[in-house]
């Protein structure tokens, strides 16, 4: 095997090590969410625990949606984009083989 077969083996089994542990993240994430929505639907604000304490706390949350409002004020493009950030990202999309 030559140095650039082994580096793409190498690559490979990377994917698919990667590819495991987000298969379990999310189902600990939908276990989570189970497990939330039994402390949301208790109907008390503390759950103590043996070893954690759970508070439930039930609010308003506001959130502006500045688009819409530069829209209605006919803010233009240049506007915006004056006063937007742009910022640089790398993204690791890993999805199962289909079988």
């Amino acid at each position: 095997m030559n140095a650039i077969d082994f580096e793409a083996k190498k690559l490979g089994l990377t994917v698919d090590a990667l590819g495991k542990l987000k298969a379990k993240i999310a189902r600990l994430k939908k276990e989570e969410k189970e497990l939330e929505a039994i402390l949301k639907t208790s109907g008390t604000d503390v759950v103590e625990g043996k070893t954690f304490r759970c508070t439930i706390s039930n609010y308003v949350r506001t959130t502006i949606n500045f688009k819409a409002i530069c829209e209605k004020l006919g803010a233009s493009d240049y506007f915006i984009k004056k006063y937007s950030k742009d910022t640089a990202a790398v993204k690791v999309l890993v999805k199962a083989h289909k079988k």
